[in-house]
């Protein structure tokens, strides 16, 4: 069984790499990794003078962004509940979300705001913009108060560990609640998958096992922080790392990100299928279609000629640097996948749920996996296949372990649904 604390893990983190580069917006300035624990002390002291408590939820929207990840460490550390909403749902749901999580504080990009009627959501005491965490809405008088003296106030109060020697912040349990995060639904508003410290841990400490990252390595963060993979495998796996993440701040279009991945030159490229299927299609299919390259790919000399040339200028769109590419969200496809691994391309294929926050098998790309992988189990859960069939064996995955979820949030009925009497989350995959 897993044994490290997420929180002691954070706060190490912060301390061990407090001079290096922590995050950065694609077009804004830099902050350190002690410039982050100074944002986050600040956070902490406004929670406690509003009357937050440890277990209280704090809901944060926006896009990936440098105080999108403060406001996300902030609540994980004081041990309140971070309630990750994703900027594209709509006012309505948005609002929903507010109300059934009960969230007390929302953290929110300014032009967002502008979408939600916040007094569809009693709930919340305080509503602070992303930019710089200023007051935009207040429900409790003791907020006022608390804002005007944050910048002061922080520094007295915190001032025994506002050091790279000192910074420390109290271990949480791991079966405590650490996020609800809103799946995005098909029908109907989504169900809060409830996920203990522990279940984070869990990703983090498997992937950072598998993956060498090393402080000062760069990350594009592009994938959506509100869903599990994104956090996951974008942000908290690279910070415990000391690595140096920039967000992409807006639509990650493939023509952004190359454009990022040129700049950045990333160490480790997590990405959906929607995004590496586009650059074959716009970047690479073109080319294996001209009469010229036809040709070559016949003659079996030429053939692999054409097809290193291909992999080293595909190797260089995404940077030119990264140690492994992770595709995961959903099922890559397979005109796609066999062309990589034709031509040497190396990548690899996760597959979990939000449930387990997010991670049920991987196999990296040096262990080489047969096309079609999504890997093995990874070894803090248990699989097997309920009711395969006698002629294919094909049945439905289930899965259980130390990173599956608690359940729904305020709905035990989809909780028992999901969840069976001996524990087995009940995936619905096949």
């Amino acid at each position: 069984m897993l044994k490290d604390n997420l929180v002691e893990t954070l706060g190490r983190a912060l301390r061990d790499h407090w001079e290096v580069p922590c995050f950065s917006d694609l077009d804004g300035p830099t902050l350190t990794y002690g410039d982050v624990a100074n944002r986050i002390l600040r956070l902490h002291y406004i929670f406690a003078e509003c009357g937050v408590e440890k277990g209280d939820r704090i809901a944060l929207i926006g896009r990936n962004c440098a105080n999108w990840g403060v406001g996300y460490l902030a609540a994980i550390t004081y041990g309140a509940v971070i309630v990750p909403i994703l900027p594209d749902f709509t006012g309505s749901e948005m609002e929903h979300i507010l109300r059934h999580s009960g969230s007390s504080v929302l953290l929110v990009a300014e032009p967002i705001f502008d979408q939600i009627d916040e007094t569809k959501a009693p709930s919340l005491r305080a509503i602070l913009g992303l930019n710089n965490f200023d007051l935009l809405h207040e429900n409790d008088p003791r907020v006022a108060p608390a804002m005007a003296g944050a910048d002061t106030g922080y520094v007295e109060r915190f001032h025994s560990i506002l050091s790279r020697e000192s910074l420390e912040f109290p271990a949480q349990p791991g079966n405590l609640l650490a996020a609800i995060v809103y799946t995005s639904g098909t029908t109907g508003f989504s169900k809060g998958v409830m996920l203990e410290h522990h279940s984070l841990m869990v990703n983090i400490r498997y992937f950072t096992d598998q993956v060498e990252l090393a402080p000062g390595d760069r990350i594009v963060s592009f994938l959506p922080l509100a869903h599990a993979f994104g956090c996951a495998f974008d942000f908290l796996s690279p910070l415990i790392s000391g690595c140096h993440i920039t967000f992409i701040d807006k639509l990650p279009t493939p023509k952004i990100l190359i454009a990022a991945f040129a700049e950045i030159r990333p160490v480790v490229v997590m990405s959906v299928p929607l995004i590496i299927e586009k650059i074959y299609r716009n970047k690479v299919k073109p080319v294996l279609e001209t009469p010229k390259v036809k040709f070559m790919l016949k003659v079996p000399g030429m053939k692999k000629l054409v097809q290193n040339k291909i992999r080293k200028q595909l190797y260089e769109v995404f940077g030119g640097r990264y140690k492994e590419m992770v595709i995961g969200g959903a099922a890559l496809n397979r005109e796609v996948e066999l062309f990589f691994r034709e031509i040497g391309f190396n990548l690899t294929l996760g597959y979990g749920m939000t449930e387990c926050g997010p991670l049920i098998s991987y196999t990296r790309s040096a262990s080489r996996p047969p096309a079609h992988s999504v890997g093995k189990i990874i070894p803090y859960m248990e699989c097997r296949i309920s009711d395969p069939d006698p002629e294919t064996g094909i049945g439905e995955v289930q899965v259980r372990g130390e990173n599956r979820m608690v359940g729904y949030y305020n709905d035990e009925e989809a909780t028992a649904e999901a969840i069976d009497s001996a524990g087995w989350l009940l995936t619905g995959d096949m």
